[in-house]
């Protein structure tokens, strides 16, 4: 029969020391904050329109919904086409885009 090791008793305390532990209310507002990022939801725009997002600085969809299509549309690689995504993307948060 072959021998398996496990580590011992102290060992393994030892282990489980280093693990992170995440309570009920750390990992929901960590879940939130990765929703809200918009990092998560580039890859539904063309090329030239994750630069200019990047390029203004937009990184969560809270800053994302600060701006109006004119400001956006006024990025350089932002075009018309973009617009229904972002209207989507906010909508699915519960957001919107400012009001002009």
């Amino acid at each position: 029969m072959p021998e398996t090791s496990f580590p011992s008793r102290s060992n393994r305390l030892i282990l489980n020391i280093h693990k992170p532990v995440q309570t009920g209310f750390c990992f929901a507002q960590t879940l939130y904050n990765q929703a809200m990022k918009i990092d998560t939801y580039l890859k539904r725009f063309s090329n030239p329109a994750q630069r200019a997002l990047i390029n203004e600085g937009i990184e969560t969809l809270e800053q994302l919904s600060s701006y109006t299509e004119k400001d956006l549309l006024r990025l350089h690689g932002f075009g018309k086409a973009s617009l229904p995504i972002i209207h989507a993307i906010l909508e699915e948060n519960g957001l919107k885009l400012k009001q002009q």
